[in-house]
């Protein structure tokens, strides 16, 4: 049996990974022109889960998914701001230090800070 408390985060856990996955495919998409070659299929394909684990554990580390959507205001988005542009810190550093078979365009990066920005903004206001 699913209690109240578990069924809030995995409501809050879906919230947060689908804006983060669209965001970065629309990343790709938008720097490749719609479609993606083999080359940038190849690269997102590679480096699409841990690109958002790295998201994730920055947004649940700034417990984003607490209270999602219910009062939001500007601290709100001033704390998404920030945890979006660590997030695209570690990837960034991830990619550089630790992963040299795949390397993200860094216009998909900043792309992708953007898309994940507005992605995730639209979820928190939304509903309300």
């Amino acid at each position: 049996m699913i209690t109240q408390r578990t069924q809030r985060l995995l409501t809050a856990l879906v919230l947060l990974v689908l804006p983060c996955l669209a965001a970065y495919y629309l990343a790709y998409l938008l720097r490749f022109d719609g479609s993606l070659d083999y080359f940038a299929q190849n690269t997102f394909n590679a480096s699409v889960i841990w690109v958002v684990t790295v998201k994730l554990t920055t947004l649940f580390h700034a417990r984003l998914h607490q209270d999602c959507a219910r009062y939001v205001n500007f601290n709100d988005m001033q704390l998404l701001l920030r945890t979006v542009t660590l997030s695209t810190i570690g990837i960034t550093l991830v990619d550089a230090l630790f992963l040299t078979s795949v390397t993200i365009p860094r216009s998909v990066i900043l792309l992708d800070w953007g898309a994940t920005l507005m992605l995730l903004a639209g979820v928190r206001i939304v509903p309300r």
